[in-house]
């Protein structure tokens, strides 16, 4: 599921790299979050929308020497699975990559 801000104000703009920008290109964060009990994922959902809204370059792409804050959209998955630890995802990192 993509998901996107909900204001496009800036849908036009284009964020012109830095050198420190172009320096991190490369740079990749993966993040996984585990939360114990239920997790309200409407509430998380909508509260990324609304940080979309005030970060338009995390929902664009990238485009020659900067990113085109086209609100292109940002991936989106919740996966559930019962009774998993930290240990467990340590041992399983390349299974949860993709």
């Amino acid at each position: 599921m993509i998901l996107k801000a909900k204001t496009e104000s800036q849908a036009k703009d284009f964020w012109t790299f830095s050198q420190l920008d172009t320096n991190c290109l490369r740079l990749e964060i993966k993040g996984l979050w585990l939360f114990q009990g239920r997790v309200n994922i409407d509430a998380l959902q909508n509260s990324l929308i609304k940080t979309l809204d005030f970060y338009p370059h995390l929902s664009g792409r990238i485009a020659g020497k900067g990113i085109n804050m086209n609100n292109a959209g940002v991936e989106w998955q919740i996966v559930e699975q019962e009774r998993i630890s930290t240990v467990d995802v340590r041992k399983n990192q390349h299974a949860l990559s993709d």
